[in-house]
């Protein structure tokens, strides 16, 4: 921008450091001090201020804002305002530094000059066509928000100016659940974003119950597919064992027919090896035709459920959030 910025260095209503975050507000009346410590408080603003300025001139826009920040909690003022918001114009922060310029339009503590209104109305003006704007309507009233891990508010619009780029937006309310929301912004847009968040009890009874179109009891009936057929080879192994066993004892004894290998079996009850490998394998088959046709009835529920979402449209950004 190359502005030229020309602050008074006069030290104005005085104040202890105690004192001013009641003094941060325009309008705030000043808290008398005794004359040391006023003097020493404006030596002190003083000294800040020159400082501010030199980092300035040479082009340090971050060590300019935060002398500049210093000078401001020693002496709030449209001045000190009107320094933040030019170092964090020059420095890109062009939503920050609308709303230090703002401040410093409106403040009447130690006023603009008219060539200093000028100048400030200009590079505000250049500012706004640099951010973007969002107005926020939040559901419940009270949610508060942060934008990029930090504490936020919206300005007297409802509006939340946004530098260029990606955002992160963390709303949250008591007794409700929080929400997060990126947001790309692009320069010179506006766009409306409504936004409600779930109650906590809400949240909790829809949890509890089961959900539309989800395969839950697909699942339990498909479960007893590997039971049951695991259950069948292990008695069939078992079973095959046994007669191995019968016809390896009936070579040695010189060989045995099929009769006395089958009475052999049966004496040591190899029939029931079969009957019970037969009713696993049953269950088997049957575990698999209740699992198809619950996937059948449980994914046309799923279907025939009317979806729930909320469509968020903006310049440069568009949201989509449902249950499907």
């Amino acid at each position: 921008m190359g502005a030229t910025l020309v602050l008074c260095c006069a030290a104005g209503p005085q104040r202890a450091r105690a004192q001013v975050a009641a003094d941060q507000q325009p309008g705030a009346q000043p808290t008398p001090l005794p004359p040391a410590e006023a003097r020493a408080l404006k030596r002190e603003y003083e000294r800040t201020i020159r400082a501010a300025l030199l980092e300035y001139q040479l082009g340090h826009w971050d060590e300019a804002a935060a002398l500049f920040g210093r000078a401001h909690a020693l002496n709030p003022s449209a001045r000190t305002w009107r320094g933040l918001g030019l170092a964090a114009f020059e420095s890109r922060n062009y939503a920050l530094a609308l709303g230090y310029m703002r401040a410093a339009l409106a403040d009447p503590r130690r006023p603009l000059t008219a060539e200093q209104r000028k100048e400030l109305e200009r590079a505000s003006a250049r500012a706004e066509s640099f951010v973007a704007r969002v107005v926020l309507a939040l559901e419940p009233a009270d949610a508060t928000f942060a934008l990029d891990g930090n504490p936020a508010q919206l300005d007297a619009h409802r509006e939340l100016l946004l530098d260029p780029g990606d955002h992160e937006l963390l709303i949250s309310a008591p007794g409700h659940e929080q929400r997060s929301v990126m947001l790309r912004a692009a320069a010179g847009t506006s766009r409306r974003l409504a936004i409600a968040l779930t109650p906590l009890s809400q949240q909790t009874a829809a949890a509890a119950e089961p959900e539309a179109g989800e395969l839950r009891y697909t699942w339990v009936a498909a479960a007893g597919v590997p039971v049951f057929g695991a259950l069948a080879l292990g008695i069939w192994l078992s079973g095959q064992g046994e007669l191995e066993d019968i016809e390896d004892e009936c070579r040695a004894q010189g060989g045995c027919g099929d009769a006395e290998v089958a009475r052999r079996a049966d004496d040591a009850g190899l029939s029931s090896h079969a009957t019970w490998t037969s009713v696993c394998l049953m269950l088997t088959g049957a575990a698999a035709g209740t699992a198809a046709a619950l996937y059948l009835i449980e994914s046309r529920d799923g279907a025939e459920r009317t979806p729930s979402t909320t469509l968020s449209v903006g310049p440069g950004a568009v949201e989509l959030r449902g249950h499907f």
